[in-house]
């Protein structure tokens, strides 16, 4: 019985597994390096051009970016440092609202 169950468990994981490699990962298939763009859904409150730090901070928090820290760009956007998960990571807010990561 336990054998049989334990077989079980062990087909459902890796078939699991696989499916899920199946589908893909926009990380996999990212050239190393390469920085990730994530913008927030339009239908958000922050959406429209970024004005102030306030604006860039709102529409961090909402793409789920926590501890922000910003100063503003030569370029007209904000740059800085927020957390992702548990990852710190180098953000550049476009005036555009357009977030990307390093």
């Amino acid at each position: 019985m336990k054998k049989t169950m334990i077989a079980a468990f062990a087909v459902a994981l890796v078939g699991g597994t696989s499916a899920a490699l199946a589908e893909g990962s926009p990380d996999l298939n990212r050239p190393f390096g390469a920085p990730r763009i994530y913008s927030a859904p339009p239908s958000l409150a922050t959406a429209g051009p970024i004005a102030s730090d306030a604006d860039a901070t709102a529409r961090l928090q909402a793409d789920g970016y926590r501890a922000i820290n910003l100063m503003r760009a030569s370029d007209g956007g904000w740059h800085g440092t927020a957390i992702r998960g548990s990852a710190r990571v180098n953000v550049h807010v476009g005036q555009d609202g357009r977030v990307v990561t390093r």
